[in-house]
């Protein structure tokens, strides 16, 4: 099986634990790569504390009591088209939403933007791409990759902005990476990979291609437990069990 760069080896392997998956016989993973539980939830964590526009805005907003009225109803129209990006399940619309808001936002979040606070909402964000890009190792997520390599590029464009003293546009280059970093989170990838497993499960289903009924039985476990932990929000687990079915139907 094909491998690329490091992200989620935690959430794979170690947030709901091996052991659990063995014991439903749904266990296709080298023991080896089993890693401690402590690693997936410095993954959470890590995850949490990405900075988001709508913690940037409310900064703006407390920060500054004088705002005109104009300019806070752009920072909340901004806050308002995150939200729905958030909870849009189509990701290229989400995507296009979560620019909007910052085209909207950044210029006034640039004008209440030390270089400083620049400066520290590109640390985390860098933080975020290091975890990230620490973890992809056991997947084959292109589009993951892509949005990290676009979001460092993003980063480091910021930056040289911001030295051309650019500021106006640095603050919005770094705002699009965090856009873009948006799409690398455990939530988000767990949603992408549960819906490629069910995908792939429903035609290799059609096709015939699962000729032994014990494999068949075991991805379709195994995509429901994705799926099913999708809705309770347990990203890692429903990553793990994505990730299990689609190499169930790689093996067959």
């Amino acid at each position: 099986m094909a491998i690329s760069r490091p992200w989620f080896r935690a959430a794979l392997l170690a947030a709901v634990a091996l052991p659990t998956l063995a014991a439903c016989e749904d266990s296709v993973t080298n023991p080896d790569e089993v890693l401690v539980a402590s690693e997936a939830e410095a993954v959470l964590r890590s995850a949490a504390a990405m900075p988001a526009l709508l913690g940037v805005i409310d900064t703006v907003l407390v920060d500054s009591v004088a705002l005109p009225d104009g300019v806070r109803y752009s920072l909340h129209t901004a806050e308002e088209l995150w939200a729905r990006a958030a909870a849009d399940d189509d990701p290229a619309r989400a995507a296009r939403r979560r620019a909007s808001a910052v085209a909207l936002a950044a210029p006034y979040v640039a004008d209440h933007m030390d270089a400083a606070r620049l400066v520290d909402l590109r640390h985390r964000l860098r933080a975020w791409v290091d975890v990230a890009s620490g973890m992809l190792k056991h997947l084959r997520l292109p589009q993951v990759e892509r949005d990290l390599d676009g979001a460092a590029e993003l980063l480091a464009r910021s930056e040289a902005a911001e030295a051309r003293g650019e500021h106006r546009t640095a603050v919005w280059l770094a705002l699009s990476a965090q856009s873009r970093l948006v799409d690398t989170t455990p939530r988000v990838v767990a949603r992408r990979m549960s819906d490629g497993a069910l995908a792939r499960y429903r035609r290799a289903s059609a096709d015939g291609s699962i000729r032994d009924e014990q494999t068949r039985q075991r991805v379709e476990r195994l995509v429901a437990g994705a799926r099913e932990a999708l809705d309770q929000e347990d990203y890692l687990r429903a990553i793990q069990r994505a990730y299990y079915a689609t190499e169930l139907l790689e093996m067959r």
